[in-house]
């Protein structure tokens, strides 16, 4: 595809199965080293979730910013703009929400011109 612009919501696929399988491990070994009397502090949440929802959220507003120039650049581009309203909603999800720089960028996005018959007609804001 033309706009492949760093690998679209794959990555967040997979960064979300990837936490998902780390909080099952930990939750399933927890019990079990604890009735063994094995430490299990190491285990423990040290920040790396919001670490990584953080870093989602970060390139997310990098995708978008380099998804606003390259609409700007070209007429039509309606792959990538859905391509990239759907990418941003799923590092929303993920993260728990957008900031207000992130929030900004994706209303920049959903005001892009667009056809009225395409699926993202229902983003124009009034």
């Amino acid at each position: 595809m033309k706009h492949q612009l760093l690998g679209g919501s794959g990555g967040a696929s997979r960064l979300e199965k990837s936490m998902s399988r780390l909080v099952n491990l930990r939750s399933l070994a927890m019990p079990s080293y604890k009735e063994l009397r094995i430490p299990t502090d190491w285990m423990l949440d040290s920040g790396i979730a919001s670490k990584m929802r953080l870093a989602s959220l970060k390139l997310a507003k990098v995708y978008v910013k380099r998804a606003l120039k390259e609409l700007d650049r070209e007429t039509g581009g309606e792959a990538l703009l859905a391509q990239t309203v759907h990418f941003a909603y799923r590092v929303h999800q993920f993260a728990g929400g957008l900031d207000c720089e992130a929030m900004c960028l994706f209303e920049d996005l959903t005001k892009r011109p667009h056809k009225a018959s395409s699926p993202l007609s229902f983003l124009k804001m009034n």
